[in-house]
């Protein structure tokens, strides 16, 4: 006998895509969300499949002269929009300037109901200082994607 998927109970995996970004260090400056560049593609087999997008990154937020320093990073799926956001911020009671850095990640269950390709992108704006970073110091980014029976 073959397996087939229609055979398999719920939530079995059915496929994974992994990537690490190639990508130098991004960074902005602006207010309005923008594409980071880093993102995983995975193209559903059926439209009752999960896909659970796990992500992880070095995020920067920095202010060369002030108290704080705040950014929103977010992942954004090709047809769900915006899944997850994420407030990353920092204060410096002295007021001299600050730089944050540290690794962060988003992990979400996605139920596109289709079986065209999704993409799943970070997104990252500055909220307050002086820039906000993806993949600071040239660290990679890493993305997986996986496919689940739904």
């Amino acid at each position: 006998d073959q397996i087939t998927s229609a055979i398999l109970p719920a939530g079995t995996i059915l496929q994974t895509v992994n990537y690490v970004s190639t990508n130098n260090q991004v960074e902005s400056t602006s207010s309005t969300f923008a594409a980071s560049g880093e993102e995983i593609t995975i193209t559903p087999s059926s439209t009752s499949s999960k896909i659970l997008v796990i992500a992880v990154w070095n995020a920067s937020v920095n202010n060369a002269s002030g108290a704080q320093a705040e950014g929103e990073y977010k992942l954004v799926g090709t047809t769900s929009g915006d899944l997850m956001l994420h407030r990353y911020q920092n204060y410096d009671y002295g007021g001299s300037g600050l730089a944050q850095t540290s690794t962060q990640n988003m992990t979400v269950l996605d139920t596109p109901g289709s079986t065209s390709a999704q993409t799943y992108a970070i997104h990252y704006r500055l909220m307050t200082g002086t820039s906000i970073k993806v993949s600071k110091g040239n660290m990679k980014t890493n993305m997986i994607a996986i496919e689940f029976k739904g």
